[in-house]
């Protein structure tokens, strides 16, 4: 709340000093005195900042809605640096604030919408090049040495920022600043393109319009750079400002607008989802997958739960691995540092600005749930496969057991009765006493038992009711 009454408040005080500076200008400015220019000035960082302070708080979108309204309070002030500015604080403002909104148009480009992904290496070196180097060769430089009051526009406003006046060392400032400003341009415009054939390639609307209208702005933006260089003289007159500003501002509330759709189809969708959880009776597996697939229209979406183990599962129990099939977008929804369930989709699922913080609020409770009977699912997956190693184990003992009975001691006994039968026909052919005949018979009887006891013992350990004896659990 506090955040978007701060917003609010900024971009409020922002138009109005932009509206009193450009009444105020007597036409020396790049705002056509009339309701057509007013209207285009108010109503493009307006769009901005509104949009911004509606947008949510938290998470990816609390970012694109912070640099939404920074980019419409930008807008604003560079309009500022006009000899109607209210005070000298607010003309010094907007001359830096002139040279600094196209590095906050690329940074709002870069991270929205982003859909919980990170901003790539070559963006977010684009950005803090520009900050850098634009913001402090382009804008702060040249101010810190050049009073306006001494080289012709006696109407402007004393220079705060003024350590002391040096026109020479503020014209080779501004024409470095100036230089460095449209090499920044072309490279920040090339990374806004790549985001653009990415963002087609992969299905993301927004974000393919959102990067855009940030071109158009970029290059609309870069028009003054390129004059102060020498490289734009045929857009230095006074038509050709006018209208590569209104272009800027055309491109700054078609983004505004376009994220302001967006953030409606991220509502609508959210609320498809609430009625579909709260609806008659509970949700059952694979009811929170099911809902998910109807409510943000992507029938190729999946859930899968952390482990204690560092893995996911299905909410089958499945592992991750074992259940995805072909490789897709993942987005994680976490609930503060604790990741509650990892959503697999198709890319580009999520670009809707709030649409990700949005989801895994109102789905909390279920997927809570179906993670909980997920882990079960493992756990007994897991018991059931342990079971299934002890079987194959106790089975493999068995079939060692029965062929070392067959090989070893069976072969043994079955070699000892054939010498006792030739020691009795041997004890019959000496005519040896009738006792001695009698033990050899003994032994031979009890040699062919337990010959027989082994081979009833090797035949049920192949039998297929000992091999498909369950372990009781």
């Amino acid at each position: 709340m506090l955040r978007r009454v701060l917003l609010l408040a900024g971009g409020g005080l922002a138009a109005a000093l932009a509206v009193i500076a450009v009444l105020r200008s007597g036409g020396l400015t790049v705002v056509p005195v009339d309701a057509v220019g007013v209207t285009i000035l108010v109503g493009a960082g307006g769009a901005a900042v509104l949009v911004g302070v509606l947008l949510p708080a938290s998470g990816d979108a609390g970012r694109v809605g912070s640099l939404l309204a920074a980019s419409g309070m930008f807008w604003f002030l560079g309009v500022c640096a006009t000899p109607g500015a209210p005070n000298s604080f607010v003309f010094t403002i907007g001359l830096v604030a002139a040279s600094g909104s196209a590095v906050v148009i690329a940074h709002l480009a870069f991270v929205a919408p982003a859909g919980g992904a990170r901003i790539g290496l070559l963006a977010r070196a684009t950005v803090v090049a520009g900050y850098l180097a634009v913001f402090a060769l382009a804008g702060v430089a040249p101010v810190l040495f050049a009073d306006p009051r001494l080289h012709g526009c006696a109407e402007c406003p004393s220079n705060p920022l003024l350590v002391r006046d040096d026109p020479s060392l503020a014209g080779v400032l501004a024409t470095v600043g100036a230089w460095v400003a449209v090499g920044w341009s072309v490279l920040a415009s090339a990374v806004v393109i790549s985001r653009i054939v990415g963002a087609i390639r992969r299905g993301g609307r927004v974000s393919a319009l959102v990067s855009a209208f940030a071109l158009v702005f970029l290059l609309a933006a870069a028009r003054p750079f390129l004059t102060d260089v020498g490289l734009g003289a045929a857009l230095a007159g006074g038509a050709g400002r006018t209208t590569f500003w209104a272009l800027s501002g055309g491109a700054l509330a078609a983004m505004a607008l376009t994220l302001a759709l967006a953030r409606m189809t991220a509502r609508r969708r959210v609320r498809a989802l609430a009625r579909l959880l709260l609806g008659p009776g509970p949700v059952e597996p694979p009811g929170m997958t099911a809902s998910l697939r109807t409510a943000l229209g992507d029938p190729t979406l999946r859930i899968s739960y952390p482990t204690s183990d560092g893995g996911y599962v299905t909410d089958e129990g499945e592992s991750v691995d074992a259940a995805l099939g072909e490789p897709l977008s993942s987005t994680p929804l976490r609930f503060g540092s604790v990741e509650s369930a990892l959503i697999l989709h198709r890319p580009a699922l999520f670009d809707l600005p709030g649409l990700r913080e949005d989801v895994g609020s109102t789905a909390r409770l279920g997927l809570a749930h179906e993670r909980l009977l997920a882990i079960r699912r493992a756990q007994l997956r897991a018991l059931e496969a342990s079971r299934d190693r002890l079987e194959d184990a106790a089975d493999a003992e068995r079939r060692r057991l029965a062929r070392d009975l067959h090989d070893g001691a069976q072969q043994q006994l079955v070699g000892l009765a054939l010498l006792l039968r030739f020691a009795r026909s041997r004890v019959d052919e000496l005519g040896a006493s009738e006792a001695s005949a009698e033990h050899v018979t003994l032994a031979q009887n009890g040699v062919d038992a337990a010959i027989e006891t082994l081979r009833s013992l090797t035949r049920g350990l192949h039998t297929d009711e000992a091999s498909q004896t369950k372990i009781q659990s």
